[in-house]
């Protein structure tokens, strides 16, 4: 395998040639795409993370410092909205149909905006949302919500219960089937220990716990199930850097590690020793890890490239997966990234 980089002051320009022997026979594969910052967008204090309606008309960000959710339209890239929420929003989701974006927020609760007025409710859940997940029907969202276990909303009547009070849900995930619900935790979780705190695995039909995926190095937070379904990527906080824990099957020791795991056996494929969150673009063609820098994998989970922007690895990606919006903390911005072949 040959890997070009060419990094220019805004620019990333990403060729890689791909050689599969066969016999006698060699097959070459050129993979080239451009990836361009172009464009800066002010939003409000500290964005953590993008969302973007169905039909790739707007994107929507948390403004976790600002108690606010920006509204970027896609058509000008500017912001046309800043909506007032609760405390310390984070996690967003779009309504199947676009109508809604839900917003958990680490001060508690949720906040819901009409998408087509930007007015708001609140939907009271009893305690900080650390990260919520919609079904693809729209029938249900659920909540991580640390100690105050695992909840849902049902959104015929905006009626909350709980699903789970297992202790420390952080992130939540569901499958583009609305199979299953994959909850990443912290204080162990279901059958984890401390450093190899466990994920679990549920019916989203009837809100039941099937199995809990432990051994891994891993202190839970956010996760995210790829676009077809196959993989399930679980960010981890502290495992394999807090001298607290063992380090036991660390991939680097002291980094963050991301767990992939394959959702048809529910096994580990790869724990791999980079932080941050992920992204994905359309049809699995890439991956976004977010950390210091974005790094991007292929279908493969090979590295191809990176993106020299602090973000916080959330990513709004249009459905021609031309351009993604990239939240950056420290900057109090967005990040426009255009994609080009």
């Amino acid at each position: 395998m040959k890997l070009l980089t060419k990094f220019g002051a805004r620019c990333l320009a990403i060729s890689m040639v791909i050689l599969v022997s066969s016999g006698s026979e060699a097959l070459a594969k050129t993979f080239t795409d451009t990836f361009t910052v172009s464009t800066t967008i002010g939003v409000g204090v500290s964005p953590l993370t993008a969302v973007i309606t169905p039909n790739g008309a707007e994107v929507y960000v948390s403004d976790n410092g600002s108690n606010a959710v920006s509204v970027i339209s896609t058509a000008t890239d500017t912001v046309t909205s800043t909506v007032s929420v609760g405390s310390g929003p984070d996690a967003l989701a779009v309504s199947p149909d676009g109508s809604k974006v839900y917003v958990g927020q680490n001060g508690g609760d949720v906040s819901i905006i009409d998408t087509a007025t930007k007015t708001v409710s609140t939907i009271s859940a009893g305690g900080p949302v650390h990260d919520l997940a919609i079904t693809p029907d729209g029938a249900k969202v659920y909540l991580a919500m640390e100690f105050a276990g695992l909840k849902k909303i049902t959104t015929s009547n905006n009626h909350v219960t709980t699903v789970s009070s297992i202790l420390c849900p952080e992130g939540v995930a569901v499958t583009p089937d609305g199979q299953f619900l994959y909850v990443n935790y912290q204080c162990g979780g279901p059958g984890g220990t401390a450093g190899h705190d466990a994920i679990g695995k549920f019916d989203v039909a009837t809100d039941s716990f099937i199995k809990s995926i432990t051994g891994l190095p891993n202190v839970g937070t956010k996760i995210a199930v790829s676009p077809n379904g196959a993989r399930v990527w679980a960010t981890d906080a502290d495992a394999c850097i807090n001298p607290f824990y063992d380090h036991k099957n660390c991939p680097v020791v002291p980094q963050g590690v991301v767990n992939v795991i394959a959702t048809k056996t529910d096994e580990l494929q790869r724990s791999m020793g980079v932080p941050g969150r992920v992204a994905f673009f359309p049809g699995n063609s890439f991956t976004v890890l977010g950390g210091a820098q974005l790094l991007i994998l292929n279908k493969s989970m090979l590295p191809v490239g990176l993106i020299d922007i602090a973000a916080s690895g959330s990513l709004a990606v249009t459905p021609d997966g031309k351009k993604a919006y990239a939240p950056v903390p420290n900057q109090n911005a967005v990040k426009l990234i255009t994609v080009s072949e």
